[in-house]
């Protein structure tokens, strides 16, 4: 099913601007979830490969370093407990994967047919794809498929 979609996508500007927006196509790691010291600060690794990491320092503010400019922090408290629960909760997403996402108009369910960076693009049942931010999506619950 995701290479169905994958190629009546096709070479699709406004798809690959969504990708783009979203960080680019790529598989999380292990690492995200993790809170870190950078720069003296906390934050929560959201993407990370061999070499370089993505850190959430806050709400909206994302850090790309050196994976080696990084150190794991102590237990995650308050608003950073908040963003490493909703990393993992996105970390855990395969494509190919049911999900439910939030939408202007509440939620519906779609198909996620490719994991970014910072979220993915999910083809909804009647056919539309949405890049949606790794915090409005969540796997369905067993037996709501």
């Amino acid at each position: 099913m995701v290479d169905e979609i994958l190629a009546k996508a096709g070479p699709n500007p406004t798809l690959e601007r969504a990708r783009r927006r979203l960080g680019g196509r790529a598989r999380t790691g292990t690492f995200a979830g993790t809170v870190v010291i950078l720069d003296g600060g906390e934050g929560v690794v959201l993407f990370a490969d061999e070499t370089e990491v993505d850190v959430l320092v806050d709400e909206t503010t994302v850090k790309r370093t050196a994976r080696s400019d990084v150190t794991p922090a102590p237990e995650p408290r308050g608003p950073l407990a908040s963003l490493a629960g909703h990393v993992l909760v996105f970390a855990r997403l395969e494509e190919g994967e049911r999900v439910r996402m939030e939408t202007r108009h509440g939620m519906v369910e779609g198909l996620l047919f490719e994991k970014c960076r910072y979220g993915a693009l999910v083809a909804k049942d009647d056919g539309a794809v949405l890049a949606v931010g790794f915090r409005k999506l969540w796997p369905l619950a067993r037996g709501d498929a």
